[in-house]
């Protein structure tokens, strides 16, 4: 180690917060400590969700064609209710559903989620259900900073189950 050099050491793992520490040389400040020890506490993020292929994917739900569209636009919407607050847009006439960004902080990680239902095919009826789920790697972001969020292959458990209820509530029983 140069003893008028600083150094960032970082220490980072999977389903870890990540820590980070700057150590100088003592030309450059304080005496160096001998050993660097970092308590890893499990990432917060990771324990609230779940890896899952369901995320960021487009689903097809074939409807129950005992059901008029009236009908099942009416169960969709009841459906996103059990999950989200608010609901950003609405189009019966479409058939177009965007549920608002449900954002979730964490000690490290920032998470947001929303739903999107839209008419696939009118014959035999089918909706096009996506769960959008993102992460930005800090804690505290902003819901509108959109630069800073990336796809993320995991759900917050508390939607864990969405697509599974539209399957099971929307087709055929």
């Amino acid at each position: 180690m140069d003893k008028s050099e600083c150094y960032n050491v970082k220490e980072q793992k999977t389903e870890f917060l990540k820590y980070e520490a700057t150590v100088c040389g003592k030309k450059a400040g304080p005496e160096p400590p001998k050993t660097l020890f970092f308590n890893m506490k499990t990432n917060d993020s990771e324990e609230a969700s779940i890896k899952t292929d369901q995320a960021n994917i487009d689903f097809e739900i074939a409807v129950n064609p005992d059901l008029s569209i009236s009908d099942a636009w009416k169960l969709t919407t009841q459906i996103v209710t059990d999950y989200f607050d608010a609901i950003e847009v609405s189009d019966k006439e479409t058939s177009y559903l965007r549920t608002a960004w449900s954002i979730q902080s964490f000690q490290q990680n920032t998470i947001r989620t929303r739903l999107i239902v839209k008419l696939s095919k009118s014959n035999p009826l089918t909706f096009k259900v996506k769960l959008n789920s993102e992460y930005s790697g800090a804690s505290g972001t902003s819901v509108k900073a959109d630069e800073q969020f990336r796809d993320w292959d995991r759900v917050l458990r508390k939607y864990q189950n969405v697509i599974s209820d539209f399957s099971t509530r929307l087709s055929k029983k």
